[in-house]
């Protein structure tokens, strides 16, 4: 996981709360499933699904969870 997906992690455990974390190979085609076409807008990984409002910046996750949910 790269540095800002570890940092979300983290501000999750902080929080109290596990995130459902999906590990997708880039490289293999699963990225084609119409359901993580829609979870990610723009092509882009990590993506973040918090009932129906989803984030596509890591940089911004960390930000959303201690706002929403501290």
């Amino acid at each position: 996981a790269s540095g800002p997906a570890r940092a979300v992690i983290l501000t999750a455990k902080c929080l109290g709360f596990d995130l459902i974390l999906n590990y997708v190979d880039l490289f293999v085609g699963v990225v084609m499933i119409l359901d993580f076409l829609i979870l990610i807008a723009h092509d882009s990984v990590p993506s973040l699904d918090d009932i129906g409002f989803y984030l596509w910046v890591s940089r911004a996750f960390c930000t959303y969870l201690v706002n929403k949910y501290s």
